[in-house]
């Protein structure tokens, strides 16, 4: 009885330690980096902090042979993780495909809700406005195999600069080679419980839900039709 008891105890502060660390996820300010440079490969290096408790940082490169590496930062520790592991699934048995009755156009277009699109759009726009970046920074040296090509850039970076306030942007053509050497910086903040919240808003709107409802019921209309012909 005396196990069972603080079996269970250690199981109750477990989840609520993870509870605890999943709302200070969902509503602490996330503060993410990125920086790298292009010259014949990509070389990226990242960091996304939570606060000094918890941060996640690495770095990412295209060229064959170079291993890419991520650490998780927490409450001082330091962890060391294989991204390569990570994305190596193992095989699975192919599953057996089901044979069900593919619905026509017009089971869509008749599901077509000018309100419902109107609000899914502002739903992205506010999205992205929530993830844009408060500094971007691009700048380096580009030449093009095409003289026109060079041209081309050359004639960019001229009205940038005399025509926008585009400090971020600055990058000089090099003529008669070919040549790439890019430096890049993104740097933002955001709250993930604010994107979804407005997700969240999108989905259970009254408009939404009716719309999700009156498909589901016309595609088991449809395909209950077709195996009845069948």
């Amino acid at each position: 009885m005396i196990v069972l008891t603080i079996l269970l105890y250690t199981i109750g502060i477990a989840v609520l330690i993870l509870l605890a660390l999943f709302l200070f996820v969902l509503f602490t300010p996330v503060r993410y980096s990125f920086s790298g440079q292009y010259n014949k490969f990509i070389a990226v290096n990242y960091k996304v902090s939570f606060s000094p408790l918890l941060r996640f940082r690495g770095n990412w490169e295209s060229a064959a042979g170079n291993p890419n590496q991520m650490q998780v930062v927490f409450a001082g520790f330091t962890f060391n993780i294989d991204p390569d592991k990570i994305g190596a699934e193992k095989e699975k048995p192919e599953k057996k495909e089901k044979d069900t009755p593919k619905l026509p156009l017009a089971y869509y277009l008749g599901s077509y809700d000018r309100a419902v699109i109107k609000n899914g759009l502002e739903t992205v726009k506010d999205i992205l406005n929530i993830l844009l970046p408060s500094k971007i920074e691009l700048n380096g040296r580009v030449g093009f195999d095409e003289p026109h090509l060079t041209g081309w850039l050359a004639s960019v970076n001229s009205i940038v600069r005399e025509c926008t306030n585009w400090s971020w942007f600055n990058v000089e053509p090099v003529w008669n080679d070919e040549h790439y050497e890019i430096n890049f910086l993104v740097e933002g903040r955001l709250v993930i419980f604010t994107i979804l919240l407005r997700v969240a808003r999108f989905i259970l709107a009254r408009r939404t839900i009716k719309l999700l409802w009156r498909m589901k019921k016309e595609k088991a209309h449809y395909t209950a039709q077709a195996s009845t012909v069948k």
